[in-house]
């Protein structure tokens, strides 16, 4: 009779752990998009930052370069380009007073912009957040 019961008791036991195995892959499946979806986030959010980064350092060195030659546009968006910028960028290059002396106040401006597309693109772009426009700028006086 013990036995009996003894056998009874521990089926018991061991449906109720299939049961919660079930349980389990159940929570897992429930889980796992929107784990997915923070980890697909947080890696954009790192591509964003780290393309921004080289933007505002294009932009730095355009600046730099035209501060020094500003009636060279096309010498300073060439500089912009060579710190390897995100393929698509679009440059400009303004420059306002006069640069003619060492005295003037004339300044330098170059701006950029850029489109950043991340890897979430199929899921946000029900939000309409499939495309991101990154934009950088930097002023500097003449110094010519």
């Amino acid at each position: 009779m013990r036995r009996a019961l003894r056998k009874r008791i521990q089926g018991m036991a061991s449906a109720e752990a299939g049961a919660r195995r079930g349980q389990s892959l159940i929570e897992l499946a429930f889980a796992m998009p929107l784990m997915l979806l923070i980890l697909l986030g947080t890696i954009d959010l790192g591509r964003m930052f780290f393309d921004y980064i080289q933007l505002r350092s294009a932009v730095i060195d355009g600046a730099m370069y035209a501060s020094r030659n500003p009636n060279d546009t096309s010498g300073a968006i060439a500089e912009a380009q060579m710190t390897g910028v995100p393929a698509g960028t679009v440059f400009s290059v303004t420059v306002s007073g006069n640069c003619g002396s060492t005295t003037s106040e004339g300044k330098v401006t170059v701006a950029a912009t850029s489109t950043f597309r991340p890897v979430t693109t199929g899921f946000l772009s029900q939000f309409g957040l499939d495309v991101w426009t990154l934009r950088a700028s930097s002023t500097m006086r003449c110094m010519t």
